[in-house]
């Protein structure tokens, strides 16, 4: 083939749109079933497109107009090239260069069957443009009437409680961590300062608190039932004026002694754990600045200087505790005053977890009797300022020691935590870092802990550590295990383990009724101590529980009056 003949086959064999669509049409008439199910939407979209295709009509218009001069000189210049390499390729004589037939074949094939997929690609691709822009076209009004209905105020009030048989079917109990909340109303976010998941809520002004469980002893005079408010009376089956403060139910003390008038020695009569009361839901959550105030003591009592120079030593983690020269140890220097010659039963209450949040750690100082020990995290930003002001208060100040539970990783203990699968120099490294977060406590508090105070190797080491800084150590009794007393006993540590251990999943009930064993344990025992959350449930109970604690012949002391004091060796 000559050069002229290719050059005239890039112009003449185009191919026109006829034969393009005829050679479409086979492919095309395999999706006719499909054009006939897809017909509503095209003829959907020919109503909606039809205004569309007039104003890209009006636009085009002009550009195809202004386009047309420009093809016009390419092709001009197409023929130009072509016209200039048949000339260059031809010789003098008038010759033409014959061309290979495999190079034949393709300059007169390649570029018709490249046009033939460029145009099924743009013919495709304009399809599915159209497509889509009908599919937009139908969603956008449906959006916008939902965006408008969206913003249209409106307001739900949730349906009171029905009085009578089957209110319990019509008006079911909220699910845990929701009550005291109307239904159809949001669940508020108030981390720590409402009742945790489980735990029930005080009744509201105007209602019968749930009876307390069977858990006394004979002749335990029954709790009295709480009288209406005076004021504007409630309708029935309809909450009690948001301006009525809450009803707060007493504490019932156990009887001490018998069905005789004898004393019990025995350990515990209380027995049995409580069932969540079924009007939980109709009752208030208690917040901090509900708890009882404290009355004012008679003669204030005036703590130890803290902290003393003497019981501190400087390390690379800072200054942190250490037995003084003379012996002296912190536990004993910063130690609340209390009268050893008072022979009654004694109760000591740590209050853990303190400092995280403003609201409990005023509470605390504020709200709880002087005698409650404070515990706070060594993660408190403010950690100086709560300590100093707890013990300006009256309070002995103790730091919690995070540790590994069995439920490890899952509740990390964080940076400062000891943990059992770590090699006991670095524990020794994060406990030293801890003792040197603040200045002026009394001991450490343990909190969780079950994996690692089974851990004799780990737990040896940490006891040494404490017993070297002269502070006092809090077990929570959660482990099980003998391993912590035993070492402690045998380094002559200042160590106190708990009776009883209330966490946040216990509600009013079970509260109550572990305050109850408390006392059982102190006068079969002579002492017991009790640890609970800063939550303001376990807050308000222990507050309610304290007022009369005196007149049932039971001392609420501080934790350092439950170490035994060991007479001098002559």
């Amino acid at each position: 083939m000559r050069i002229s003949g290719l050059a005239g086959g890039l112009t003449s064999r185009l191919p026109s749109p006829a034969g393009l669509f005829s050679k479409l049409a086979s492919p095309f008439s395999k999706l006719a079933p499909l054009f006939s199910k897809l017909k509503p939407l095209f003829s959907k979209l020919s109503t909606l497109l039809g205004p569309v295709g007039t104003k890209l009509g009006a636009l085009l218009g002009p550009l195809r107009a202004k386009l047309a001069p420009l093809a016009d000189k390419v092709e001009e210049e197409f023929h130009h090239v072509t016209d200039h390499l048949t000339a260059h390729a031809e010789g003098q004589d008038g010759d033409h260069v014959e061309m290979p037939p495999a190079f034949e074949f393709e300059a007169e094939h390649v570029p018709e069957k490249r046009r033939t997929a460029l145009f099924a690609g743009l013919g495709v691709l304009g399809l599915g443009f159209l497509i889509g822009l009908g599919v937009w076209l139908m969603k956008s009004p449906a959006k916008e009437t939902a965006q408008s209905s969206d913003n249209t105020p409106s307001i739900s009030l949730p349906m009171p409680p029905r009085a009578g048989p089957g209110a319990s079917l019509l008006s079911p109990s909220p699910p845990p961590g929701q009550e005291g909340v109307p239904a159809g109303q949001p669940q508020p976010s108030v981390p720590q300062s409402a009742e945790p998941p489980g735990s029930a809520p005080s009744p509201p002004t105007g209602e019968t608190p749930p009876p307390q469980p069977s858990a006394q002893t004979a002749g335990a005079p029954a709790p009295p039932p709480e009288s209406p408010s005076a004021g504007t009376p409630a309708l029935p089956g309809m909450p009690a004026p948001a301006s009525a403060p809450p009803a707060r139910p007493d504490f019932t003390p156990p009887s001490l002694k018998d069905s005789q008038g004898a004393k019990l020695t025995s350990l515990s009569p209380v027995t049995g754990e409580p069932k969540l009361p079924a009007n939980s839901g109709q009752m208030s959550v208690p917040k901090y600045a509900e708890l009882p105030a404290i009355a004012p003591p008679a003669q204030p009592v005036l703590m130890p200087e803290a902290p003393q120079s003497a019981l501190l030593k400087k390390t690379d983690a800072g200054s942190i505790p250490v037995v003084a020269p003379d012996g002296r140890e912190s536990w004993k220097a910063y130690a609340r005053p209390f009268d050893l010659a008072d022979k009654r039963p004694r109760i000591a209450i740590v209050v853990f977890d303190l400092g995280l949040i403003k609201e409990a750690g005023e509470a605390g100082i504020a709200r709880m009797p002087p005698e409650v020990a404070l515990s706070f995290s060594p993660y408190s930003l403010k950690l100086d300022d709560w300590v100093k002001r707890s013990r300006a208060a009256g309070h002995e100040v103790f730091l919690d020691l995070p540790m590994d539970s069995r439920s490890f990783p899952m509740r990390d203990p964080g940076p400062l935590g000891l943990i059992s699968s770590l090699s006991t120099s670095e524990n020794q490294r994060r406990l030293e870092s801890l003792l040197a977060k603040t200045q002026g406590y009394s001991g450490l508090v343990a909190v969780d802990g079950q994996r690692y105070l089974g851990a004799s190797q780990q737990v040896d080491t940490m006891f040494r550590v404490v017993k070297q800084s002269g502070l006092m150590f809090i077990d929570n009794g959660m482990s099980g295990d003998p391993t912590a007393t035993r070492l402690a006993e045998a380094l002559d540590l200042a160590y106190a383990k708990a009776n009883i251990m209330i966490d946040d999943r216990h509600f009013r009930a079970a509260i109550d009724i572990r305050l109850r064993k408390a006392e059982d344990d102190a006068q079969a025992k002579g002492r017991a101590l009790v640890l609970i959350p800063s939550r303001p449930l376990a807050m308000d109970r222990v507050a309610t529980w304290a007022k009369d604690l005196s007149a049932r012949g039971i001392a609420l002391a501080p934790v350092s009056a439950l170490i035994p004091s060991k007479a001098p060796t002559p």
